[in-house]
């Protein structure tokens, strides 16, 4: 009787672990931001990445989807801005604004603020994206993503088509 209430136990705890480790990863983006580049787009996306499995996750490759075309995102620690402040000809301080690094690696039940990077070659609508895993790919939808336009938020024309 005793070995029929373990098997069923161990059963039962083999299921829940089952569940309890699938990837539960959630990708929220706070904002994102559209430069005109000449002959292409580079959207910076400010996002959260939260891990909500009881296993760690590793992010290795990330895509943006748009019309059934995978657009990857620019890997390996990508200057995106500089920021200098002079007094005179002396430089006072000086900033440098990273994208993420990969792989990203996710601790159990914890959650990763990235700047993602995408280079692309026309206008897209950033609501599709697909996390590479290291438990399997996640294909993520985002609802009406707020897209900033640099050059219109700051009035230069110059940069517009």
């Amino acid at each position: 009787m005793e070995t029929i209430i373990g098997m069923v136990s161990d059963f039962i705890k083999s299921i829940f672990g089952i569940f309890g480790n699938r990837k539960k990863v959630k990708l929220s983006i706070i904002q994102i931001d559209m430069f005109r580049l000449p002959n292409k787009f580079e959207y910076q996306v400010n996002a959260i990445i939260e891990n909500h499995s009881n296993l760690p996750i590793s992010i290795t490759n990330m895509y943006t989807i748009f019309n059934k075309k995978e657009y990857n995102v620019l890997l390996n620690d990508s200057i995106i801005k500089e920021k200098k402040k002079k007094s005179g000809n002396t430089v006072t301080s000086h900033e440098i604004f990273k994208s993420v690094d990969f792989p990203i690696n996710i601790p159990i039940l914890e959650a990763k603020k990235v700047v993602l990077v995408f280079r692309v070659p026309n206008e897209l609508d950033m609501k599709t994206y697909k996390l590479c895993t290291t438990r399997g790919n996640i294909k993520v939808k985002i609802d009406n993503p707020t897209i900033i336009d640099i050059a219109r938020e700051r009035n230069l024309t110059q940069y517009l088509n």
